[in-house]
């Protein structure tokens, strides 16, 4: 009997103590869900070190005068002057009640993959992606973010004019056309790296492991309601870009064979044509003999039997084509895209 009694209360003290790391648990959880930011701000920056200066000082006073807490996050994608010992310095002079978290990657990777590890570092509610040299006004984000809180999914900013150069305002035409079509967007829709999402939509598009990810793509691969909203475009003050027409052309290639199966649908579309013109000549030339047209000895057989390997050539490169991009769909969800060197909070 006093086993029994003794496992009992052995038991209940368990039960009690089980309880205890659940509520204790439940607390911090709802600490921490308290501390979350409202709004996480994603600056992606190379070789900016000149402009930092005048980015932080925005940023402050957009999120002093914003109703909602803010957080900054700022990637430096491996840039070659001294942009990381700057960031450093800016953060450790910013107001304290701003949380500002610094990320640092091994090596360059890209806008778009740095993007993406802005992402996956941001903890705010709501995130905004804005570019480094200040033509994304900070001032205009609680407009995107009020845009998100009405029931959007993504919120894009659109321009009435784009203060971009001739080259990189006809390349983005290029790659933005690709867009549309391939997601069905308005043909008056912009599309630019100025935007606010929900953190959900934000969270599944970071985990991409695409070996050419193009994060305009993947939002609107996840996001249900996407709509534009006007700002301000300022000049560049940086005075440079990293875009030109011949990195568009290549960036509309890798949007159209990694965010669709056009190329696919094309080359069966091909061998199909091409069977059935191969059917059809076949066909012809055997009427043509057995009707005694007069025609040079082999020739209908020549034309019957070209006609039937093509077609049959193109019917094997059609069913290679689907194996392989079956094949590219699983090596690129294995491979790392970005290395983070460092990250201060």
């Amino acid at each position: 009997m006093r086993a029994a009694l003794r496992i009992a209360t052995q038991k209940r003290l368990r039960v009690g103590q089980i309880g205890k790391v659940e509520i204790l648990d439940s607390v911090a959880s709802t600490e921490q869900t308290r501390s979350d930011p409202d709004v996480s701000i994603v600056v992606p920056t190379y070789g900016s070190a000149h402009t930092l200066h005048d980015l932080f000082q925005r940023l402050e006073a957009a999120a002093s005068a914003s109703p909602r807490r803010w957080e900054i996050v700022i990637v430096d994608d491996g840039s070659p002057d001294d942009t990381w010992a700057t960031l450093q310095a800016l953060k450790a002079e910013a107001h304290a009640e701003l949380p500002i978290r610094l990320v640092r990657l091994l090596k360059n990777a890209g806008q778009h993959n740095a993007l993406i590890a802005g992402l996956r570092y941001a903890r705010g509610q709501c995130i905004v992606t804005m570019d480094d040299d200040l033509q994304h006004p900070p001032e205009s984000v609680d407009a995107l973010i009020d845009a998100v809180e009405d029931g959007q999914d993504l919120v894009i900013a659109s321009f009435e004019r784009k203060q971009h150069g001739a080259g990189r305002n006809l390349g983005g035409f290029l790659v933005d056309t690709v867009i549309r079509r391939l997601f069905g967007l308005a043909p008056e829709f912009q599309l630019t790296s100025f935007r606010a999402m929900r953190s959900r939509v934000a969270e599944i598009a970071s985990q991409t492991q695409e070996p050419d990810p193009y994060l305009t793509a993947l939002l609107l691969q996840n996001a249900r309601r996407v709509s534009n909203l006007q700002t301000p475009h300022h000049p560049n003050t940086a005075r440079r870009t990293h875009y030109n027409l011949l990195k568009s052309a290549r960036l509309a290639a890798n949007l159209v064979f990694g965010y669709s199966s056009l190329p696919f649908a094309l080359i069966l579309t091909f061998g199909v044509i091409a069977v059935i013109t191969a059917g059809l000549a076949l066909g012809w030339a055997a009427s043509s003999y057995f009707a005694g047209s007069n025609t040079v000895p082999g020739w209908a057989s020549t034309i019957a039997m070209i006609a039937f390997f093509n077609a049959l050539n193109l019917a094997a490169i059609a069913a290679l084509a689907v194996y392989i991009g079956r094949m590219h769909r699983q090596m690129t969800g294995k491979r790392q895209i970005f290395v983070v060197e460092d990250v201060h909070d």
